[in-house]
């Protein structure tokens, strides 16, 4: 065989190789393509999966804000209710504060007072009413009406042979310590106290029915006296027993 003709043949085989091996790296390459392929068609799923799991979180999100925003409005409902029941309270409040109300003080009992036939003045306990503690008159209160009030356990007739009672008219009276001067509180009619010779009959609770109030003599914390003036029985004695005063303070 010619020289020229081997060498033509030994470059055609090297072409084919090298053609066959071009054909192997396309084949390569066209699978390594598929493959890609293949991994973006699943990325592209994915992608899908998210964006779907992204809508359903936004329409979550969404019904939650609508949730806040029926939420603060109902809570600015309930805002506005509370305002309402506030003001309520406060008058409900100021109405309770301006109701009249009452409050007595009484003194220490003395033990007996005896009441002979000649008329005289009989002091009676005193009544503190305190400027502070627990049992002060309310700070700020307007006083209403005052009245003082007397109590006693039993009543005595010590003669023998004669029934008894007040002899004339007498009054309770009521002054402050500075000592002030002397205010009716309430009137004891003559014949009063009627009791049977000698004997023991029940107390009673005397309750004034003048206000002390109106023209001051009982206005603030004190000490307030009492007596009855001219204390006079018509025979001799007459005993009270276990005696208390009291005042009354009506306030606003």
């Amino acid at each position: 065989m010619p020289k020229f003709y081997e060498s033509t043949r030994k470059e055609i085989q090297v072409i084919d190789d090298e053609v066959s091996t071009i054909a192997q790296d396309i084949n390569s390459l066209s699978s390594a393509v598929a493959t890609v392929d293949n991994e973006v068609s699943t990325l592209t799923d994915n992608l899908q999966i998210v964006d779907n799991e992204i809508s359903t979180i936004d329409n979550q999100l969404s019904t939650v804000l609508q949730d806040i925003d029926s939420l603060s409005s109902a809570i600015q409902t309930i805002d506005n209710e509370v305002s309402v029941l506030d003001n309520k309270v406060e008058g409900l409040s100021t109405a309770i504060q301006r109701k009249p109300a009452s409050k007595d003080w009484w003194s220490i009992v003395q033990a007996v007072m005896t009441i002979t036939g000649t008329s005289t003045a009989k002091t009676l306990p005193d009544v503190t009413i305190p400027g502070s503690g627990g049992n002060r008159l309310p700070a700020g209160v307007t006083i209403q009406g005052a009245i003082a009030m007397v109590k006693f356990r039993k009543i005595e007739n010590t003669n023998a042979t004669n029934t008894n009672a007040l002899s004339h008219a007498q009054h309770i009276q009521v002054r402050d310590d500075t000592p002030g001067s002397w205010h009716n509180a309430l009137t004891l009619p003559d014949g009063i106290l009627a009791i049977a010779t000698a004997a023991v009959e029940g107390g009673d609770l005397w309750i004034g029915n003048i206000d002390l109030s109106s023209t001051g003599y009982i206005d603030a914390a004190d000490t307030y006296e009492f007596q009855i003036d001219e204390a006079r029985a018509e025979q001799a004695n007459l005993k009270l027993w276990d005696i208390q005063t009291g005042i009354r303070v009506h306030f606003t």
